[in-house]
Formats: C-alpha cells, structure tokens, sequence
C-alpha cells in the first residue's frame, strides 16, 4: 500500500490499521466535498429544470386537447418571454437600488429613450419633427419606470381622470400584448 513517495508503506499491523483508517476518514472528506458540488449544481439547475418541466407540461397539455400549432407556439413564446421578463425586472430593481439617483436618472433616459423612439405615436410625432431628439429627451426625462407582472391590471378603460393633473398618468408599454 503506497501512500506517498516511493517507498513509504506500511509495515507493521498497527501501521496498517492507522493507513486503513486516514484513508476511510480522507474518502468520507472527499465524498462530502463531491456531495457538496453536486447540491450546488442542482441547486443552480433547479430553477430551469422546473421552468422546463412548465413547458412540457404545457405542451402535453395543448396536444392533448388539440390546440393548434400556432396556437401552441404563441402559448410557449408568452411563456418564454414572461420568463425573460420576470428575471429581467428583478434584475432591473436590485441594479436601481445600488446605484446613485443622478445615475439612475442617466439610466431611465437611457431606457426610455429607445421606449420613446419606438412607440408608435411618439414616432409619428418624431418623424414630423426636425427637433426630435429635444421631444424624446423632454419625455424620457419626464418618465419613470413601473414595472407590472404579466396579467397586472395597470389602467382600467374608462376609469374618470383625477382633478390634480399631476395623479394622471401616461403609460408607455413597451413589451405586452
């Protein structure tokens, strides 16, 4: 039984016995530390393991009861992108909470400055306008974020405007259906 350089071995039953026990108590300190990797690689597998089980679910779901194909890749995109939307918003919220409120401001300009360009009716506005980059920086400097979970109702059609101005909102909803 070799333990370390060339000719280093047991020789003596006692010795044998002290080698037989170091190598039970080094397997039992290797096979917690393997156990301890495997948790955690579970563990971080845990989340897309259960978004997946989700989608199959899903999928055997709308097979079952005949759903149509496009039907069914509409069903798999909402969630998909849900998901996406999900994490995104937390991630959002925990990067806003750690930085200063000047660069946060610069952040929300940033953000919806491209919300702005790419809403509908504020394009129409912009593409009419030789002073667009002034328009889109007075909104975006105006706005900030909300950020809703999927199906959240956010305004009510018809619900009566407020008398202060200022507690009427506009909302520009850049992702949704």
């Amino acid at each position: 039984m070799l333990i370390g350089l060339n000719e280093v071995y047991a020789q003596t039953t006692f010795e044998l016995f002290i080698f037989s026990f170091l190598m039970l108590i080094s397997s039992m300190v290797n096979a917690n530390i393997f156990g301890v990797i495997a948790v955690l690689v579970s563990e971080a597998n845990k989340s897309m393991t259960q978004f997946q089980e989700q989608i199959d679910t899903s999928n055997t779901a709308m097979s079952t009861l005949g759903v149509p194909n496009q039907l069914q890749r509409k069903v798999i995109e909402y969630m998909l992108i849900t998901k996406n939307n999900q994490q995104y918003q937390v991630e959002l919220k925990e990067f806003l909470k750690h930085i200063s409120p000047s660069l946060m401001k610069k952040v929300y300009i940033h953000i919806f400055t491209e919300a702005t360009r790419l809403n509908d009716v504020m394009f129409d506005i912009i593409e009419k306008d030789d002073e667009s980059d002034k328009i889109i920086f007075y909104f975006a400097n105006k706005l900030s974020i909300e950020l809703c979970e999927p199906e959240q109702l956010i305004l009510e059609q018809g619900s009566e405007l407020s008398a202060d101005p200022k507690q009427n909102f506009m909302y520009l909803i850049t992702k949704g259906e």
